[in-house]
């Protein structure tokens, strides 16, 4: 699993700006280990179904913002 960073509140941001900033971060992990996983010699597909769904649905969050 990779780390996410999460950035710390500073003046002028407000929560949505924070939590936008997180999701897209997590988002850009799911599609950095997608990448990974389908260079694998034999890719587990139920892994990369899940990821494929994870990433959706912060897809979605971040266009409902």
């Amino acid at each position: 699993m990779v780390p996410y960073f999460i950035p710390l509140l500073v003046e002028g941001n407000d929560m949505t700006e924070v939590h936008r900033t997180a999701l897209s971060t997590k988002h850009a992990a799911l599609d950095a280990q997608l990448a990974r996983e389908a260079l694998k010699p034999l890719p587990d597909s139920l892994q990369i179904a899940k990821l494929k769904k994870e990433k959706l649905r912060l897809k979605e969050q971040l266009s409902r913002g």
